[in-house]
């Protein structure tokens, strides 16, 4: 009887495991979810700079006939933007010259130029993301054309993210175009990538503007 009794307080019946393995079931499907949550948001954050950016570029071009960056802004004849730097100015480093390209050195006038119009908030400054640098720049321009996955010849400017998680650049991919990051109206500068393996982060991942 003793020996009984020391065997059923020192160890565990078969309820009370059952109940630790659903408990701990529980626990890893709690974290899973919330794992599976934040990056979705970190997804839909993503996809939602890109189109808003996108949309702000449409209006600029609307109301000014250029696009941001490619629009060259002279305040001595024709003040359509107060405030833009002398850079961004007509005979500024970061002028732009109107063919319709938005050029390397005109990229970085892109926020600038929005900034004024008052099509997006933030200030000065290059444009960012919770991961790295965003710019808008031409689809030969870019960095994924330089290397082995330009974009469809006929896309003349991308929106271009630099060090996307793989996972969250790969979703981009799957929700936004054809779940390949070497082909299609969104690329990246890699052909393929692997979450915390290779090539994660994504140098540099593009959307068609």
């Amino acid at each position: 009887m003793s020996n009984g009794l020391n065997r059923r307080i020192n160890g565990f019946t078969l309820i009370e495991i059952a109940i630790v393995i659903l408990i701990a079931g529980l626990i890893l499907t709690a974290v899973v979810k919330g794992d599976s949550l934040i990056q979705q948001g970190r997804v839909q954050d993503s996809i939602a700079i890109a189109a808003d950016l996108s949309a702000a570029s449409r209006i600029f071009k609307q109301r000014y006939h250029y696009l941001p960056g490619d629009f060259s802004i002279d305040t001595g004849l024709s003040p359509q933007i107060p405030g833009v730097s002398a850079a961004c100015m007509s005979g500024g480093v970061g002028a732009g010259n109107g063919n319709g390209a938005v050029e390397i050195n005109e990229s970085p006038c892109v926020p600038e130029h929005l900034f004024a119009a008052g099509l997006i908030k933030g200030g000065l400054g290059p444009l960012r993301s919770q991961y790295g640098t965003i710019q808008v720049i031409a689809n030969t321009a870019s960095q994924t054309a330089l290397g082995p996955n330009p974009l469809p010849a006929n896309i003349q400017n991308v929106i271009e993210f630099a060090n996307l998680p793989c996972d969250v650049a790969r979703e981009i991919d799957r929700k936004l175009d054809d779940d390949n990051l070497a082909t299609g109206r969104s690329t990246a500068s890699v052909a393929t990538c692997t979450p915390k393996v290779l090539n994660d982060p994504v140098p540099f991942f593009a959307i068609g503007l």
